[in-house]
Formats: structure tokens, C-alpha cells, sequence
């Protein structure tokens, strides 16, 4: 395991403004090709183009884009205090408003920082996940740090967020996927127990509790006979679970990584890094 100390602190890039400016206008020829594409194409069958056909396609193509650049993408460098606090930091973006969001790694593993609403969340999964949905997070941490109408941050007021939620990281709620259904199962503590409990949702419909149980088993248990029964409600019809088998559910989405990483702070706040109250 990497030791705290042996985490490289990121150095300013000279060439970072000449490589993003670079990255932005290969995706805008992208784009524009893929615009022109949608042109010729309707001219070639003889009919006129919509007012939002381009657009369309150039968002078909954007979801399919591993290379789309980050509108905020940002020289880590640039967050080399920020990285000197948070062992193993690298912030390969950060900006915006209503959210404010942050994209990077720490210790390998992606983050996700998001500022909304005054609410400040982080949450951070697997290497080679995006921490966006409720299948890809291991780890999460939040706090409410302004009013509902707040969602901008400061650089400074962004790092000491970063700061203040890292040590608080926690094992999130593990989401189980299940293959070939709509229904989704976490594991979380018991509120008045502590012992983990099982949730089952309806897949987009994180607000509506199905069932509790104590075990994926007896989730499963419970959900068949409320098929069998004829049970719906707004959340739709779930028949499809009848039969179904626990066992389909992969075991992968249960596991942490073994031994799992430390995520630590060495300040209180940026201005112990740079000298500054």
C-alpha cells in the first residue's frame, strides 16, 4: 500500500491552458462535422432540417464520447495545496454553478463532489466507475454548508469542503444489481438496531420503499408473494420477480476493496497549507 508520504504532490503545467484549448476545439470540429453530417444528410433525401436535428445528434454522439472534454477541466497543479491536505488528491476539474462539481481521483479511486442547494456531497467507487448512480459508490460523505439557494463555491470555500468531508467518509448503502429486473436492493444499518437491513426499490423510484427484510433472500421472499398477491401501487408492476433467483444477483457489487483505503486529511483547513487564517 502506497504510504501517505509517498503520494507526489501534482506541479503546475505550463502547457495546461495550450492542451485544454487544444482538447475544446478538436470537439467543437467534432461537433461540427457531426452538424454538417445531419445537413447533407437531408438534403441528400430532400427534405429540410429541423431546428434541433443537429442538436440531437451532437448529444447522441456526446453520450457515447469518452473523449468530450470537461468544461471545467482544470491543471492539478493548479490544486497543489488542496493535494498537499488530501494525500493522493489530483482534481482534474472543478467549477461551475448550480451544481458546482468536482471530478478527480484520490488514493486511484474517482470522486465526485457535487454543491447544490447548499447541500455539499462526495462520493467515491471503484477505479474505472464514474461515482455518479446509486451501483458505482463505495464510499460517501455530506453536509449542508449554505441555504437553499446557494450553489457556487469559491475556490478556498471548495477546499475546505473537500477537507471538512474526506475524514468523514463513510461505507456507502451497497446497491446489489439484478440482472433482467426493475428492482434494485441496499444494504444499510438499522436505525435502531444497527444490524444491516435490506431495502428493495423499484428501479427510478428511490423514494418508495418496497420492502425491508434482513437478508437479500428474505427481500426476494417478500417481493414474490407481493407479486404473487397482485400488489402494484404507483411504482408499477413487479410479476417479473416471480421465481426469481437470488443467486442472480452478482456478488461483485457486495465487496469492498481488501484492505480497504484510508482516506485523511493533514490540516484543518487550506489556510494551514498556505499559510493563511
Amino acid at each position: 500500500m502506497t504510504e501517505m508520504n509517498e503520494w507526489p504532490i501534482p506541479v503546475p503545467d505550463p502547457d495546461f491552458e495550450a492542451k485544454r484549448k487544444a482538447a475544446f476545439e478538436s470537439y467543437f470540429e467534432k461537433t461540427n462535422a457531426i452538424a454538417e453530417a445531419v445537413k447533407e444528410e437531408a438534403a441528400a433525401e430532400e427534405r429540410e432540417v429541423g431546428p434541433l436535428d443537429a442538436l440531437f445528434a451532437i448529444a447522441d454522439a456526446r453520450d457515447n464520447d469518452d473523449d468530450e472534454p470537461n468544461l471545467h477541466m482544470t491543471d492539478p497543479g493548479r490544486w497543489a495545496a488542496l493535494s498537499a491536505a488530501i494525500p493522493g488528491l489530483l482534481v482534474e476539474s472543478a467549477g461551475g454553478a448550480c451544481p458546482y462539481q468536482s471530478e478527480g481521483t484520490i488514493k486511484g479511486y474517482p470522486y465526485y463532489f457535487r454543491y447544490r442547494s447548499g447541500h455539499a456531497s462526495l462520493k467515491i467507487g471503484m477505479p474505472g466507475t464514474k461515482p455518479y448512480g446509486w451501483d458505482t459508490v463505495l464510499w460517501d460523505a455530506s453536509k449542508q454548508h449554505g441555504d437553499d439557494y446557494d450553489g457556487f463555491l469559491e475556490p478556498e470555500e471548495f477546499a475546505n469542503l473537500m477537507i471538512e468531508l474526506v475524514p468523514q467518509l463513510e461505507r456507502a448503502p451497497r446497491w446489489w444489481r439484478v440482472p433482467g429486473n426493475k428492482v434494485r436492493f441496499r444494504e444499510v444499518p438499522d436505525d435502531i438496531t444497527g444490524d444491516m437491513k435490506v431495502e428493495a426499490y423499484v428501479t427510478g423510484e428511490q423514494d418508495d420503499t418496497l420492502c425491508v427484510a434482513y437478508t437479500a433472500e428474505e427481500a426476494v421472499e417478500r417481493l414474490t408473494e407481493m407479486a404473487r398477491s397482485g400488489v402494484g401501487g404507483r411504482v408499477g408492476d413487479y410479476s417479473h420477480l416471480l421465481g426469481f433467483d437470488v443467486d442472480a444477483i452478482d456478488p461483485d457489487d457486495r465487496v469492498w476493496p481488501d484492505p480497504e483505503p484510508v482516506f485523511e486529511t493533514t490540516v484543518a483547513t487550506i489556510g494551514d497549507v498556505i499559510g493563511r487564517d
